[in-house]
């Protein structure tokens, strides 16, 4: 029985394995979109940045400078030249990322989790 559960306990942990680097690849992609892509504010009117007249918050960010940067003082706001964050996520200080051995799916869906059914 501690055999069967081990090959559902494996199985479960590469799917939350598996979930979480789509969830974390999903997010990165995200990320960069907003920072490469069009990002609006959804309490501002849509046509101040459109996807055409703009490549993306980068872009953004420039046309801001290229039209204000000149009329205003430079150590007003010392960080208003600052490229958007790019982020990285990577797994927490000191843990590796987790290794699972492969368990053909067959094999798991062999598995009777009943304890009252004796082979």
């Amino acid at each position: 029985m501690s055999y069967d559960k081990l090959l559902v306990e494996i199985d479960r942990r590469r799917q939350y394995k598996k979930e979480a680097e789509n969830f974390v690849r999903d997010m990165m992609a995200q990320l960069e979109t907003m920072s490469e892509g069009v990002f609006l504010y959804s309490n501002r009117p849509v046509h101040l940045f459109r996807l055409d007249d703009i490549s993306g918050e980068r872009g953004v960010r420039e046309s801001f400078k290229a039209e204000h940067g000149a009329h205003l003082p430079s150590d007003l706001c010392l960080y208003i030249e600052n490229p958007p964050t790019r982020w990285q996520v990577i797994p927490f200080d000191g843990d590796t990322v987790e290794s699972l051995p492969d368990v053909d799916g067959d094999l798991v869906a062999e598995v009777d989790l009943n304890p009252l059914h004796v082979s």
